[in-house]
């Protein structure tokens, strides 16, 4: 991977994030390009899930995509939104003004909260637009090549302090994304942002994902080891054309949970040397 030019993308107008995907679903806010293809890295695993549920590690299957050679850009700490605006051009994410600054204020809140409330391992900005926000939004391309975006409705299970739903809902307007989590102080932390974001696409469940019923298009979590366990929390959240998606740091070599088919992608997240994966289920049909 090589360092991109410092020229930044252009900017949508109109104050919604636009997507630069390959050969990907139409949606109002997508922009198809070939110009930033989402290239697979090589590196350590993903750093633990904000959430209680942690990651054993696992041995790595063959994935869909092979890790790309060369360096990984050296990210810059002391312009935390030029680095932001660098590493969603990589991804192949067009965002407008307005959407940039939601998320850097919402770093912002995050930095706030943890020096207090402990939501995050990561302490400081330059980490926080790293491994939470260009680390969440590192998945939208692929999300985008195996949904329709466009009024989807996303779950995030486990969500802890907002990840990666709250990246995905500034990202994608007019997505509703509920967060769906069982401890106080990261509910509440969400409720903040809610409110200090006017994030009206985000709706907050406190609670267990089996005590919610309400149907969704995608189930998205950094939180369970097991895609089993997975399943069996979140498996009536989601229809028969559903998908579920498991972030990983380490791919897996469990087979799928009963009923379910997996694909297993390969991610680059950028100025990060570590390896990501996605776990892709859906419903055996037919």
């Amino acid at each position: 991977m090589s360092r991109l030019e410092n020229t930044p993308p252009d900017r949508a107008r109109d104050g919604h994030a636009r997507l630069r995907v390959r050969g990907t679903a139409a949606d109002p806010n997508v922009v198809l390009s070939a110009e930033h293809p989402v290239r697979p890295t090589v590196a350590p695993a993903h750093p633990a899930a904000e959430s209680s549920a942690t990651q054993p590690p696992a041995t790595e299957p063959p994935a869909t995509e092979p890790p790309a050679t060369g360096a990984c850009p050296e990210p810059n700490p002391a312009d935390p939104s030029g680095l932001l605006r660098e590493g969603l051009a990589h991804i192949g994410l067009e965002l407008s003004d307005a959407a940039v600054e939601r998320l850097m204020a919402y770093v912002g809140l995050l930095l706030k909260w943890n020096a207090v409330y402990n939501l995050t391992a990561i302490r400081d900005r330059t980490g926080m637009v790293v491994q939470h926000l260009l680390d969440s939004l590192a998945i939208v391309p692929v999300l985008q090549r195996q949904a329709d975006l466009c009024h989807a409705r996303i779950a995030d299970v486990g969500s802890g302090a907002g990840l990666p739903g709250v990246p995905l809902a500034i990202t994608l307007p007019h997505s509703n994304v509920t967060l769906i989590e069982t401890v106080g102080k990261k509910s509440a932390f969400q409720q903040q942002v809610q409110a200090e974001l006017a994030l009206t696409n985000v709706m907050i469940y406190k609670g267990r994902a089996e005590s919610l019923r309400q149907p969704h298009d995608v189930v998205i979590c950094r939180a369970f080891s097991s895609l089993r366990e997975f399943v069996a929390a979140s498996g009536h959240l989601g229809g028969p054309n559903a998908l579920w998606v498991a972030m990983k740091g380490q791919a897996s070599d469990e087979p799928p949970p009963p009923g379910m088919r997996l694909e297993t992608v390969t991610i680059s997240v950028p100025f990060l040397r570590a390896r990501r994966h996605l776990a892709l289920l859906r419903r055996v049909t037919g």
